[in-house]
């Protein structure tokens, strides 16, 4: 029979292997604490909306202290950014390049963007609404860091810093979509706006449809998004049934993970 010396030896981590075992530790706490603080958020927000959400109630609903949640998400944009982000987190400038380097072109994975855009914000259109309402109080344009970084390197080529903003990584994908479809040989975006704005404008003007337009059904929204935004890219007009097209007989499959 082993000595109790042999048991406590067997249980306990080797000595090497504590700093690699707290580290492990603390960041399997972390990511407990933010799953916990981004429940919380989405409950919240779906429940009470933009206003009427405060950080002290996401922070006692997740069971942390109020400096824990500033911690994590200093600000009650970067909260709501990030518990949209996560229906959306598909839509990303990754995802877009792989489906360009196998075949498709700016304009359908455009298409495929605005298209999963709206059917995510139609699952939750209340955590839609929040998101919408805080991007009328900070859009991502004036975030600090994002445009400066966009402009800078042209293209932001990476979803993690814009993650936190929400929608924002929705917006880059599009706008760098749009800048390889005006370089591309044959040319089929022919729009002279800024990237960036077309994107942010177009983005915002669908969840505005989807949020303050309950008449409207998802196919509705989609169509009308959609239509709109490749005539202005392409300054020609769709046919009517374009979006519908597209989605019934072209959709990309989602990028392997990776």
């Amino acid at each position: 029979m082993a000595s109790n010396d042999d048991q406590q030896a067997r249980r306990s981590p080797a000595p090497d292997a504590g700093g690699d075992y707290r580290q492990r530790a603390a960041e399997t706490k972390r990511a407990r604490t933010i799953g916990a603080l981004l429940g919380a958020g989405k409950n919240l927000f779906a429940e009470r909306g933009w206003h009427g959400t405060r950080l002290a109630d996401v922070a006692k609903e997740a069971g942390v202290s109020v400096a824990t949640l500033h911690n994590h998400f200093p600000t009650k944009h970067d909260l709501v950014g990030e518990c949209y982000g996560g229906m959306v987190g598909e839509l990303s400038i990754e995802d877009g390049i792989f489906l360009y380097e196998h075949g498709h072109t700016p304009v359908e994975i455009i298409t495929w963007a605005v298209s999963g855009l709206v059917k995510h914000s139609f699952r939750n259109r209340n955590l839609a609404s929040a998101m919408l309402a805080s991007l009328h109080e900070k859009p991502p344009a004036k975030l600090p860091g994002i445009k400066e970084l966009w402009d800078s390197v042209g293209g932001f080529e990476g979803k993690n810093e814009l993650g936190k903003y929400g929608v924002a990584a929705v917006m880059a994908l599009i706008a760098d979509m749009i800048r390889i479809g005006k370089h591309v040989e044959a040319a089929e975006i022919n729009c002279d706006l800024p990237e960036w704005e077309v994107a942010s404008h177009y983005v915002t003007a669908t969840l505005m449809l989807v949020c303050m337009q309950p008449s409207l059904t998802e196919e509705q929204v989609e169509r009308i998004a959609i239509v709109q935004l490749i005539t202005v890219l392409t300054g020609s007009v769709p046919d009517p049934e374009f979006a519908a097209d597209l989605r019934e007989t072209w959709y990309p499959p989602s990028p392997p993970n990776t």
